[in-house]
């Protein structure tokens, strides 16, 4: 039974989130004006193995120290071994809603998470930059609709089995 469609978008699912790894989540573009003229100072791009592993100081407030956040890096690759193991508990379809519904919920976290950390905690340091969100974040929202795709074909077939055993 794995050859079933929602196993296919389960496996999409996992695919979409170990993949976020390797592809860039942000870029930062910081401004600088010369002579009332804006042009760009600098380009950072940022991984979401960076928000896990990075630590450093600030430029502007040497202070400020700038913490590594591994629980995003945690929470995406639970999020991806949550899926994996649903590809294989085709036989309890009740399980594999639960566990859909809970990799929702843990993927929608972790989306609040990000956004939260690129705005607010950057705009706490006042810097003057513009963030543009790149393909890792738009892979986490291509998980979450291919997980919701994959429970309603779940759901489609614990009420096909439902029927089918009122019948008898």
């Amino acid at each position: 039974m794995i050859q079933r469609i929602q196993s296919i978008f389960l496996l999409l699912v996992t695919i979409s989130l170990f993949s976020t790894y390797f592809f860039p989540l942000s870029e930062k573009i910081v401004y600088k004006n010369e002579n009332n003229i804006t042009t760009i100072k600098e380009k950072e791009t940022l991984y979401i193995y960076e928000l896990a592993y990075q630590q450093y100081i600030s430029e502007e407030d040497p202070s400020a120290i700038l913490y590594p956040r591994p629980y995003i890096l945690i929470l995406i690759f639970i999020a991806g071994g949550l899926s994996f193991y649903s590809i294989f508990q085709y036989r309890n379809r009740i399980n594999q809603i639960k566990i859909g519904a809970i990799n929702s919920i843990i993927m929608s976290f972790t989306i609040s998470i990000i956004l939260y950390e690129l705005f607010y905690n950057e705009v706490m340091i006042k810097n003057t930059f513009d963030i543009n969100i790149l393909i890792s974040f738009y892979l986490i929202f291509t998980a979450l609709i291919f997980n919701s795709i994959a429970n309603r074909f779940i759901k489609k077939d614990e009420l096909l089995v439902n029927e089918s055993d009122r019948i008898r």
